[in-house]
């Protein structure tokens, strides 16, 4: 609820979320506008592995 203090469960998931999201993205950027935090998050995919030969 607005106003509550947040668990520490809640600290936990948002912190492993946090680490999750700087480790596989590419770039961050957070921004403030009219009281919004708005955060743009860049991921890009990873390299392709190389494919098996088919037989044929």
């Amino acid at each position: 609820m607005l106003g509550e203090r947040p668990t520490t469960a809640d600290t936990i998931e948002q912190e492993g979320s946090l680490r999750l999201l700087r480790h596989l993205a590419s770039s961050i950027r957070h921004q403030q506008f009219h009281d919004a935090d708005m955060a743009t998050v860049r991921v890009d995919a990873p390299p392709s592995a190389p494919r098996a030969m088919a037989d044929g």
